[in-house]
């Protein structure tokens, strides 16, 4: 799991959907009380950005039907 940071219109669709995917596993994991310090200490999510960035993931989805 990861987020990419890249402007989503960059991304091909199946690196967007995947990048969707993974901030529901993010968000899941929280939502269990799991850590995700390992995936912040690699950079591997910016915890304070993955409402933002998932909703930025979903709004170029939506663009793109």
């Amino acid at each position: 799991m990861r987020q990419w940071m890249v402007d989503p219109k960059l991304l091909c669709r199946k690196h967007l959907l995947g990048e969707h995917v993974e901030s529901h596993m993010f968000i899941g994991t929280i939502k269990k009380g799991k850590s995700l310090k390992g995936y912040i200490d690699k950079g591997l999510v910016e915890v304070h950005n993955i409402k933002k960035r998932h909703e930025a993931l979903a709004k170029e989805m939506k663009c793109r039907r």
